[in-house]
């Protein structure tokens, strides 16, 4: 069995270091030679870093009545070059007079292209049913208010 790996590092190789490869012996009983490939390169100036920046995610339009076993939101991808495919976004649930009772991290699946927003709809923390999100107060059935606050803490950017 044979195993491999590629070495990873900046900087560019010259026409002749692209061809170099380095054969060593198998210490295995077999005798046989092994060759390795020469390491990747990866050439700064053909993928430069993308910034991550918490204002690239905008979050709105939230959502969540009394009944509902969901929350809904919208997510939009702000950059205006960058397709996004995972956000990580951590909510905070708090009193309406500021006291956070609940914090959980989501990792959404959404397909956003620059520009463009998607609907999001989320498992809500409230199993029992008794919270309802602020601007949208129960008619018959008394629950407990709540506000939301978010934060980007991550979001993958796709490569093509």
């Amino acid at each position: 069995m044979v195993a491999a790996a590629v070495s990873l590092y900046t900087g560019t190789a010259g026409a002749d270091d692209a061809d170099k490869r380095a054969v060593t012996s198998d210490n295995g009983s077999s005798g046989a030679t092994v060759e390795t490939p020469p390491p990747l390169v990866l050439d700064s100036a053909l993928t430069p870093a993308i910034p991550f920046t918490p204002l690239a995610v905008t979050m709105y339009g939230y959502a969540k009545r009394l009944p509902d076993a969901r929350e809904t939101f919208v997510l939009r991808n702000e950059t205006n070059c960058y397709r996004i495919s995972r956000v990580l976004v951590k909510i905070v649930y708090s009193t309406q007079d500021g006291k956070p009772f609940h914090t959980r991290e989501e990792l959404v699946e959404c397909d956003l292209m620059p520009g463009s927003s998607r609907m999001v709809s989320l498992k809500s923390f409230d199993t029992a049913k008794t919270y309802y999100y602020y601007l949208y107060p129960p008619v018959k059935a008394a629950g407990i208010p709540y506000m939301v606050r978010y934060d980007v803490l991550r979001y993958d950017v796709v490569v093509e």
